[in-house]
């Protein structure tokens, strides 16, 4: 079976988020396949089981470091819930400054 993407969303920061513009916040860029409109940014995708149909996939692909390939590590809690992600590659790749070069 042949899958079409008919919903992308890319986790963009805003680097100027806060009162005083100096604060980063996530939100998803989404854009709908037949969308006339341009991308609408959001703070949360919520995906209901009901409402897609039989054989849909969702996947989630995280950036990968240009020098050694790994996928960005997530930082857990206790509980093994995502709190954030490693600001350093294992190869000292600086996520951080790369989100600031890439969303400025």
């Amino acid at each position: 079976m042949n899958h079409r993407t008919v919903l992308r969303a890319e986790v963009v920061a805003d680097i100027y988020a806060g009162p005083n513009c100096d604060q980063v916040k996530n939100l998803f860029r989404a854009h709908a396949d037949g969308d006339m409109d341009e991308s609408i940014d959001s703070a949360d995708i919520v995906l209901k089981c009901k409402e897609l149909p039989p054989g849909t996939i969702i996947e989630v692909r995280y950036p990968a470091c240009p020098a050694c390939g790994l996928a960005r590590l997530d930082t857990l809690d206790a509980s093994k819930k995502i709190i954030g992600h490693a600001s350093k590659c294992e190869c000292s790749f600086d996520w951080d400054k790369w989100a600031q070069d890439k969303y400025s």
